[in-house]
């Protein structure tokens, strides 16, 4: 029986010592920078003068010093040469950072360097050489349309330039849309062209429907709608208005001067009509939110603005605990019932109870009811510190 083990284990170690040696033969010629064929036949050559000066050796008595010189003569004509290559590598390496192939990219320094001297036709005659090589390569083509744009000022050219690299069959929106994108902000900057800014943006739109990307460009198309609105407002004509009450503070008979409701009122029908074109403006429900709430006092209209904004497909996680936040705020501004504002909580702790947002929750919710009661306190306050009958008639 320990014979058997004893040879097991002698097997074990052949097939083990055996495994190495193959492995680092592998390793070496894999890694080699010499020829491949050259380094095989220098294994074969140096295997062949080491087994025949073992058996030169049996029979070689005083001339084994001959042998032995003339093997090794054999074995240094060899692997000299390879040796010297493998110091003289790893000392290279030290400076050069390793013997890695660098996979190949463009380089545009020499075009940045000619168009920093106003040189534009040597710059763009370069850019095209490198995209030449990498043809979808995305800096090259924002570099090139970029030239057109700035420096030439011919945003047609720069619109084609973007417009031909988007047109490259399933582009991915991580390479077309900054494209897009910086093509809009040409448009608006430079043209001062907001139709032609949100046609660009109509494309990542149509192009992406529901994705991230798609739901940013219409947020800009929004405001870009938002903004003409304000624009043609502002260009309307100024209506002329009664002169009010001069020397108000030295008359008698004081007359009230209250808000300017028609402000609140006015803003609120615009964004209403802003809403039906762009229901999903995020910016826009907000302010309707808190004109509802400060202007109205209708707590109501304000939860039907911010559950529209909870409710909307793709809605980040952050986004929707921060409207839910936002909406116990108000319930609490307007002072509604214990269980209403603790149901808004709870919404956030069943969502994800185990993160930090859920946590906040419940701490919330710990301090609902002083928090109602310090909003009454100061209601209570703020209604108690002055006459309500002031500026009425008296009584007769």
């Amino acid at each position: 029986m320990p014979n058997i083990f004893d040879l097991l284990r002698g097997l074990l170690l052949v097939l083990l010592g055996g495994g190495l040696i193959l492995f680092f033969f592998y390793s070496w010629l894999k890694n080699t920078r010499e020829d491949r064929t050259v380094l095989v036949i220098k294994w074969i050559t140096s295997l062949v003068t080491v087994i025949t000066m073992l058996m030169l050796s049996k029979d070689a008595g005083p001339f084994m010093v001959i042998v032995a010189l003339i093997g090794g003569m054999v074995l240094a004509i060899l692997w000299t040469p390879s040796v010297a290559d493998w110091v003289v590598g790893k000392v290279d390496d030290l400076f050069t950072g390793g013997s890695d192939e660098v996979d190949p990219a463009p380089f545009y320094s020499m075009a940045e360097g000619r168009r920093k001297r106003g040189d534009y036709d040597a710059a763009l005659a370069e850019i095209q050489r490198q995209l030449e090589r990498f043809p979808d390569d995305l800096q090259g083509h924002l570099l090139l349309a970029e030239i057109h744009a700035r420096d030439l000022h011919d945003l047609a050219t720069a619109h084609a330039v973007i417009e031909d690299y988007c047109a490259t069959l399933d582009r991915p929106p991580a390479q077309a849309v900054p494209a897009l994108t910086l093509l809009a902000d040409w448009h608006l900057d430079l043209g001062n062209d907001p139709e032609a800014a949100v046609s660009v943006l109509r494309q990542i739109t149509a192009q992406w429907p529901g994705s991230a990307e798609a739901k940013a460009a219409e947020q800009r198309i929004s405001r870009l709608a938002q903004t003409d609105q304000v624009k043609a407002a502002k260009d309307r004509t100024p209506i002329r208005l009664k002169t009010g009450v001069k020397d108000v503070g030295l008359t008698q008979d004081t007359p009230l001067v209250g808000p300017a409701e028609e402000d609140a009122e006015t803003t609120i029908a615009n964004l209403a009509i802003h809403l039906e074109s762009f229901p999903n403006d995020v910016v826009a429900r907000e302010q309707l939110a808190e004109l509802y709430s400060n202007h109205y006092k209708d707590v109501e209209l304000v939860r039907e603005q911010l559950e529209f904004l909870i409710r909307l497909p793709g809605t980040p996680a952050r986004q929707q605990v921060r409207w839910l936040n936002l909406l116990a705020d108000f319930e609490i501004h307007h002072a509604q019932s214990y269980e209403t504002v603790c149901a808004t909580l709870q919404r956030i702790v069943d969502m994800d109870p185990g993160n930090a947002a859920a946590h906040q929750a419940r701490q919330r919710m710990s301090h609902v009811r002083l928090d109602l009661k310090a909003h009454e306190k100061s209601r209570v306050v703020k209604l108690g510190s002055h006459d309500m009958k002031e500026g009425l008639p008296p009584e007769t």
